[in-house]
């Protein structure tokens, strides 16, 4: 059995710097995905609540002794560092991965130097957690950032967590099936999605999106979590991105990274006004966790 050095105080710390910290309930088994994310799934929201409610015990769903997933969390107490990189791999956590600087490089320095200093463990989880991560993608392969297919990305996903928390386990990305049910395109209401002109006129003048996000929307995680339809540029571009406003706009609030050339929003209340203003339908569906005064 693996050890598991970090805890709760350690979790914590970690998470402090980034802005994040509300984004879960704590208590003293884990880190556990809000409430009001299941909002999400009573309103057909199926594939917002898989990414914002993620944990990585999702991946074991499906085994003869897979675990009560209403009683695990997403980071559980105590953790090692192929714990927290699962947990990193998607939903919120992406945020905090983020943060800390590229899977490929990091953590970066500047990031991990905002952590208490009198929390050295703290510093070691998310150094430990991105090396865990890169031992796995040489098991199992970098995501295939080209693919038309999201489900594509899903099943990568369930590669990575299934090869951090039980590592050694013979699993191949090719051969790997989703634990999260196919959306046929057709079944995409549209009406509830957005081109990239249109989130560039909600959300640009407050953060600097402009055209050129869209064309490496990958690199930007407000964008990555939030696509729904991926479009093909160049010349003769036949399709435009297809992005949930929502989850963009979540992403968008997160703090930036140091040296990020994005701008924060100077409030909460701002991103939801323009979210109200562009998207009103989409608006309507989240109305419930929005701080304006409706």
């Amino acid at each position: 059995m693996r050890e598991k050095p970090y805890g709760r105080k350690h979790a914590m710390a970690l998470l402090e710097p980034t802005g994040c910290t509300d984004k879960w309930t704590v208590d003293e088994q884990g880190l556990w995905p809000l409430e009001s994310h299941k909002h999400l799934w009573r309103w057909g929201m199926q594939n917002e609540y898989k990414v914002s409610a993620w944990k990585p015990a999702v991946v074991f769903a499906d085994d003869p002794d897979a675990p009560d997933l209403v009683n695990t969390p997403a980071l559980p107490f105590p953790f090692d560092g192929n714990d927290l990189a699962a947990f990193l791999l998607a939903g919120e956590g992406i945020f905090v991965a983020d943060f800390y600087g590229g899977w490929e490089s990091g953590p970066c320095a500047n990031a991990l130097a905002q952590i208490d200093p009198g929390n050295n463990f703290a510093r070691l989880a998310v150094s430990d957690a991105f090396e865990a991560y890169r031992a796995a993608v040489t098991r199992v392969g970098q995501p295939n950032t080209e693919a038309e297919d999201i489900q594509e990305f899903w099943r990568w996903l369930h590669a990575m967590a299934v090869d951090l928390l039980e590592p050694g386990r013979a699993i191949s990305e090719s051969k790997t099936t989703s634990p999260l049910p196919s959306q046929n395109p057709q079944d995409i209401d549209l009406s509830l999605l957005a081109d990239p002109r249109q989130l560039i006129q909600a959300f640009g003048h407050y953060t600097n999106m402009d055209d050129s996000w869209f064309h490496k929307w990958e690199d930007y995680s407000a964008l990555k979590n939030a696509i729904k339809r991926k479009g093909t540029y160049g010349r003769g571009r036949a399709t435009e991105p297809l992005f949930c406003p929502f989850l963009v706009m979540q992403g968008l609030m997160k703090k930036p990274r140091k040296g990020s050339k994005r701008s924060a929003f100077i409030n909460d209340e701002t991103p939801w006004r323009r979210l109200k203003q562009y998207f009103p339908s989409v608006y309507a569906i989240h109305q419930g966790s929005s701080p304006l005064d409706d």
